[in-house]
């Protein structure tokens, strides 16, 4: 019986309390150039109880420590690009990657990193014309 009327009561619910979701997995190779290199991951299944709000990518240009490169990238997407003129990629340089998944309630751990990824070297001058 409730204050209002004689009816019985609501059936009981549980709250499960949302955490930081898993940490998404195999960041692999898409496609390379010369100029642009794209890569994607695996989500997680494991959202820590709500949605994901972004992902985040980190990145390391030939073996440095890793730094932000996008922190607001979209949860919609599994895929990234990185090229010349949004990101000064250069031709010969080696980059490596890292993806973070985020919710309401933080950030997951870093991925597995996607390592030294070659920015493609231009062809060579043609021979024997």
């Amino acid at each position: 019986m409730n204050i209002v009327d004689s009816s019985a009561l609501s059936p009981e619910t549980s709250l499960i309390a949302a955490t930081v979701p898993a940490k998404p997995g195999s960041v692999t190779l898409v496609s390379q150039s010369e100029t642009a290199i794209t890569f994607s991951w695996i989500p997680d299944a494991d959202t820590g109880g709500t949605v994901l709000t972004q992902y985040k990518i980190k990145w390391s240009t030939n073996g440095a420590a890793y730094v932000d490169l996008d922190t607001n990238a979209s949860a919609a997407s599994t895929q990234y690009t990185v090229d010349s003129v949004n990101h000064s990629v250069q031709t010969g340089q080696s980059y490596s990657f890292k993806v973070i998944s985020t919710n309401f309630v933080g950030d997951s751990s870093e991925s597995d990193p996607l390592e030294n990824i070659v920015a493609g070297t231009p062809p060579g001058v043609p021979q024997n014309l």
